[in-house]
């Protein structure tokens, strides 16, 4: 059974890459400006190897404008960041980040799917929760003004 937290979070980064795939579906939205984004790309090891279809979700903190930016890796465990309104990267400032990889019942990665909640599809978080959760994640990144490149080594114990 899914504890509360590792369900909310489930839900919270289905919810922003839902939005993701909905921003082009604005049309003439009063959405309030977007701060200036930089690129920023990066690569997710597991306990030394690349992390395979991990969500990657960078939370503004400490004063930092905007809100969530999101990605997903690839098979080499890179990731690169979007915004949920279009632009590619992240406004500059400090992160919280999540990176949450949802499993079935085997073992095989879930991708992330705006039609269908992870639970629906009997999806379990593979990584602790001091990496994939909202709460107690130990996750934090700096993104500066100018392009970026991050490395995140997570550990399974």
């Amino acid at each position: 059974m899914l504890s509360a937290s590792r369900l909310s979070c489930q839900l919270r980064v289905g919810l922003v890459l839902l939005s993701l795939s909905l921003s082009g579906c604005q049309g003439g939205s009063s959405l309030p400006p977007i701060p200036e984004t930089v690129p920023v790309s990066g690569v997710v090891l597991l306990d030394g190897k690349p992390l395979v279809a991990a969500s990657i979700l960078f939370v503004p903190s400490q004063g930092t404008k905007g809100i969530e930016c999101s990605g997903v890796t690839d098979d080499d465990g890179r990731f690169e960041l979007k915004h949920p309104h279009g632009p590619t990267g992240a406004p500059a400032g400090t992160y919280g980040v999540v990176v949450s990889r949802l499993v079935d019942s085997r073992g095989l990665a879930i991708l992330p799917n705006p039609d269908v909640p992870p639970a629906d599809l009997g999806a379990v978080e593979s990584l602790p929760p001091r990496y994939s959760s909202f709460d107690q994640t130990t996750l934090k990144a700096e993104v500066p003004h100018s392009a970026g490149e991050l490395k995140f080594e997570l550990k399974s114990r």
